[in-house]
């Protein structure tokens, strides 16, 4: 079963989606943003299951990395059309 956060910025029309998939679909962690208005979506993150640890501390690498990236906080303002990399672990 899939386990996702759904974050609403309806003044933006901006949608957060964090999710973690079941192994077996090798998916992972993941972190997307979607803007309903251009019905467009941006992977921001995706930790798939071998590079995550069993105490999930990655998240918090991930975290850190997510709310200190300028293009992210742009993102997160409504600047959805910033070209960025997606974030990953080092």
């Amino acid at each position: 079963m899939v386990t996702n956060h759904i974050y609403c910025n309806s003044l933006l029309n901006l949608t957060i989606d964090i999710g973690q998939a079941p192994y077996y679909t090798d998916y992972g962690f993941s972190i997307f943003i979607l803007k309903s208005d251009k019905e467009e979506s941006k992977l921001l993150c995706n930790v798939p299951h071998e590079l995550q640890d069993s105490e999930d501390e990655f998240l918090i690498s991930i975290s850190d990395k997510f709310f200190a990236h300028p293009d992210i906080v742009s993102i997160l303002k409504g600047d959805i059309d910033k070209v960025i990399n997606y974030i990953q672990l080092d």
